[in-house]
């Protein structure tokens, strides 16, 4: 069986940078993918929260104020 020097470093060659591009690919998505969510939190954050208790009334209210129509 013959030996070749240098087999290894030749296939290495042309796997290894694959393997880092790919690497290199999965860290920058998610990065992208971090700053896409804190910014999502930030918009949530400023968004005013509902009072569930006022929407209650305010519900009854236009029931009451609008009658049959409300009901259709």
């Amino acid at each position: 069986m013959r030996k070749y020097k240098g087999s290894f470093t030749v296939e290495a060659s042309f796997i290894l940078p694959l393997i880092l591009l790919c690497i290199c690919v999965v860290i920058e998505l998610g990065i992208t993918l971090h700053q896409e969510v804190r910014m999502q939190v930030a918009e949530k954050a400023k968004e005013e929260t509902m009072d569930m208790i006022d929407a209650m009334y305010h519900r009854e209210y236009l029931k009451e104020l609008l009658g049959a129509f409300y009901e259709d």
